[in-house]
């Protein structure tokens, strides 16, 4: 007792220390938030891309399937990098819910910083390290993939030097690309002289006549501190449009297109009627979907809080804007396609403003 009081400036010194470092180790940790969210029937939450410790990740397969299983998702994979997780290993937490599933897959990494998630395969898939150049080690992966019997989607092209359209363009059997990556390496909105963002590399592929889908993904890496910069989850997610939950079908449903991408945003209702194409936003899902932790958008020095619908046409061209949480557009058969963005704009510190998104698939030109 006489050494603990002999100098208490310095003990208070170090208590103080220690209570802030307790402090930031309390920030760092995962935020519990509570969220219940009920979404439009026949529609399934999903993330395509995580990692365990398998490959480069922090947290087991089973506490990373926990993660997702206690956070709402009806699917996930465990996408390691050229190691394959086969489902069956993995145990699902107790009391599993019965609208959550497993699907099978790997992210299939090669040279070039090139990686393609092959979904729903049912084993491991050669990345092809033979190959040199960008559109050769796509190909190599797209093609190893199929033989596969599995779904492959070309991940984060805004990865380091990733992979430009014109490098995309020449691929075959590739109609999926992911358009947002929650992890912080990645340019989703693009980087001055090395990359345009994700969404105009889609539209020029599409404005050159190739059919894409485009996917929102976490790509989650870190499950013990939650930060901006940290590959965690929770982050970016596809909406399945599905007659039944399971592997096959919300792989086959993914592949004709049925669904939606999202990083903050959940739609009602995604309808073609004759020529008539409307959106609608769900307010109550979508109001309890940004109470989360873990979302991060695209920050803007400038923006209008509140949501707004845009149809997007060739070349990228914005063909009507409507401020508000829904909208229709006539469809021009002249345009090649169209596609909608659904944007929730909320402002955050420092006079800067964060978007939300949804992203529906094109509707293509009969």
């Amino acid at each position: 007792m006489t050494q603990f009081f002999k100098n208490p400036g310095k003990t208070q010194f170090r208590t103080a220390v220690i209570l802030i470092l307790c402090l930031a180790l309390i920030s760092c940790t995962e935020k519990k938030t509570a969220i219940s969210i009920v979404y439009p029937d026949g529609w399934y939450k999903g993330n395509t891309h995580s990692h365990t410790r398998i490959s480069d990740g922090n947290a087991s397969p089973e506490y990373v399937v926990n993660w997702y299983h206690e956070h709402g998702y009806n699917f996930l994979a465990l996408t390691d990098h050229n190691k394959f997780v086969n489902p069956d290993s993995v145990k699902l937490p107790e009391n599993a819910r019965k609208d959550f599933i497993l699907i099978p897959g790997i992210e299939v990494t090669g040279k070039r910083v090139i990686h393609t998630t092959g979904l729903n395969v049912h084993g491991y898939i050669h990345p092809g390290f033979e190959y040199n150049s960008v559109t050769e080690v796509i190909q190599h992966q797209i093609d190893s993939i199929i033989a596969g019997s599995g779904l492959p989607i070309l991940n984060h092209p805004n990865f380091r030097s990733g992979a430009h359209a014109s490098q995309i363009l020449p691929v075959q059997r590739l109609h999926l690309l992911e358009l947002f990556n929650g992890h912080p390496s990645v340019y989703n909105w693009g980087l001055d002289g090395v990359h345009a963002s994700v969404e105009t590399k889609w539209d020029s592929l599409l404005t050159l006549g190739q059919k894409y889908y485009a996917v929102a993904s976490d790509d989650a890496h870190h499950f013990d501190q939650f930060f901006a910069e940290r590959a965690n989850p929770g982050r970016g997610w596809i909406m399945v449009r599905s007659s039944e939950l399971s592997a096959d079908s919300i792989t086959a449903a993914i592949s004709r297109g049925d669904f939606y991408a999202s990083n903050g945003v959940i739609l009602k209702t995604i309808q073609v009627t004759g020529n008539i194409f409307t959106v609608e936003v769900d307010p109550d899902a979508t109001t309890e979907e940004l109470k989360s932790p873990y979302l991060t958008g695209n920050i803007l020095p400038e923006g209008k809080p509140g949501f707004t619908v845009e149809y997007i046409g060739s070349n990228g061209r914005i063909l009507q804007k409507t401020e508000g949480d829904s909208a229709s557009y006539r469809i021009d058969s002249n345009e090649l396609y169209i596609r909608c963005r659904v944007t929730y704009c909320r402002k955050r510190s420092e006079n800067k403003y964060e978007m939300l998104y949804a992203w529906t698939q094109p509707v293509f030109k009969k």
